[in-house]
């Protein structure tokens, strides 16, 4: 068994209704980040930041594949943190608050 692909989101459920980049707003999102965006357009579909996507695929092929895979995803995972602990919490209380969460 292996992990070849991993895609990592940070997703705000709104429920019975689309939410369009709400949550963005409360958590102060900002495009500059360099993720990538993808607002809630429809009921019961997350608004959502991709926040880490890897694939074996784009790993160098040979002995050192699979490390350069987990080097990938452990930098983009601390990506994330780094950019989490720069968030203030009130716009996820916000968000729970206003979902039910």
């Amino acid at each position: 068994m292996a992990v070849e692909v991993l895609h990592v989101s940070l997703r705000g459920w709104g429920g019975s209704e689309a939410t369009g980049s709400l949550f963005f707003d409360l958590i102060g999102f900002q495009p500059e980040t360099g993720y990538t965006s993808y607002p809630s357009d429809s009921p019961y579909k997350a608004a959502r930041i991709a926040l880490v996507s890897v694939s074996l695929a784009e790993c160098d092929p040979g002995p050192e594949r699979h490390q350069q895979f987990a080097t990938k995803v452990g930098a983009g995972l601390q990506h994330a943190a780094d950019w989490f602990s720069s968030l203030t919490p009130t716009g996820f209380d916000d968000w729970r608050a206003r979902h039910g969460c």
